[in-house]
């Protein structure tokens, strides 16, 4: 529910920012490649029939491209941008307890691969060859997970397994303009997302993975 209202709040905001801007007001549009790392802060965790263990999530690489488009002239930065990105993670647990009162080896382990669809909406200031910005955006999250899960009390199931989650974001950046058309610079983003469920050749979730997490780029843009 909360997800929902803040996607609610990005979307009505993107068009607020629409019907706010005269139409001679436009500016620019630019387009921005990312390459970087993703930084997460959630865990992986076995469901309840593995023992209901968690660790957390390795980091991995992330990239972007994304299209943005400016309102507004001069210094002032009203936009919307829409990405396309991908960042991968892993994560393994290897854990004795017990299942069903009987001692119980468990171990699993994931190798994700996130495809992120994003809209976001961008203010910021430009000065001089420098431009500070944040944002705020939603994201829809294609997951596809290739794991295994093994317990000694009731053997080992392995496979490929995808859900599609949605997600949030916040980010700031700050670019410097090489020249008129060309500009470099550094962005941070959190994500906030719904946990991917992956069940691996059975009927029943094995285990679930908590995408929240840092993503950390540079990038080099082009603008027109």
């Amino acid at each position: 529910m909360k997800m929902q209202k803040f996607g609610t709040g990005c979307v009505v905001l993107a068009a607020l920012a629409l019907l706010a801007t005269p139409p001679m007001a436009s500016a620019e549009s630019w387009f921005n490649i990312k390459a970087g790392g993703y930084i997460p802060t959630g865990n992986i965790s076995t469901s309840q029939y593995l023992g209901g263990f968690e660790k957390g999530l390795d980091a991995g690489f992330n990239g972007e491209l994304e299209y943005g488009y400016n309102f507004l002239t001069g210094p002032t930065i009203l936009a919307v941008d829409i990405g396309l990105g991908y960042f991968h993670t892993s994560g393994d647990i290897s854990v004795t307890g017990e299942y069903q009162g009987v001692p119980t080896s468990i171990s699993a382990s994931a190798k994700i691969d996130v495809v992120p669809l994003s809209l976001g909406l961008v203010g910021g200031i430009h000065s001089g060859p420098w431009r500070l910005y944040g944002g705020v955006g939603i994201d829809l999250l294609f997951c596809n997970a290739d794991g295994n899960a093994t317990a000694s009390t009731i053997g080992t199931t392995s496979g490929s397994d995808s859900d599609t989650v949605f997600g949030g974001h916040v980010k700031a950046g700050l670019s410097y303009d090489i020249t008129d058309n060309v500009f470099i610079g550094a962005e941070a983003k959190y994500l906030f997302a719904g946990n991917a469920d992956f069940k691996w050749g059975t009927d029943s979730t094995v285990a679930s993975a908590d995408l929240n997490g840092f993503m950390i780029t540079a990038l080099v843009g082009f603008r027109w």
